[in-house]
């Protein structure tokens, strides 16, 4: 299936799955979505590695991948999915990942279910968007906002902002 067929398919999905009743229910609860909304995002909290984790990591190794820019920007905008869905689920689960925490990651972010690769940011944005107002238990608009303002804080307290600028721009 090429990728443009594969993007058809998908949005097709998204539409058949993204529920009136869900979206407009979620903005009548009074509890869970403001909760979730004020829950404080701490960018330090994603970042502490165990032991064991720093070791996993040195073995690992160092690999080089040849890539033209075409291709680096699309591998850049891939991780923007998945930490959108990252995010998505470190919020909602407000810090503690829990069971869910694999279903969710792999249902919001289309570059782990369809294989997505996208060209620009501004189908990034909206990819993330429809599958955070289609598929989760919680699907408020103002949510997905506070997600993507995560996602910039995580992105702005790394070391190297050099490529995230020119992903973003």
């Amino acid at each position: 299936m090429s990728p443009a067929e594969r993007r058809k398919l998908k949005e097709e999905r998204e539409q058949s799955k993204f529920s009136d009743d869900h979206y407009l229910s979620d903005l009548m609860i009074t509890e869970e979505i403001p909760r979730l909304l004020e829950f404080k995002f701490d960018v330090t909290s994603l970042s502490s590695l165990t032991d064991e984790n720093r070791d996993q990591m040195k073995n690992i190794g160092n690999r080089e991948f040849l890539l033209d820019k075409t291709w680096q920007k699309r591998l850049h905008l891939g991780l923007l999915d998945i930490l959108f869905a990252y995010c998505y689920d470190w919020r909602t689960t407000e810090g503690c990942h829990n069971i869910e925490t694999p279903w969710n990651i792999s249902r919001i972010s289309s570059t782990l279910s369809w294989f997505e690769t996208f060209d620009d940011m501004n189908e990034v944005v909206v990819s993330c968007f429809r599958r955070s107002l289609s598929y989760p238990l919680y699907r408020h608009w103002d949510l997905s906002q506070k997600v993507f303002k995560d996602v910039l804080k995580v992105l702005k307290s790394g070391t190297n902002k050099t490529t995230w600028v020119v992903v973003i721009s």
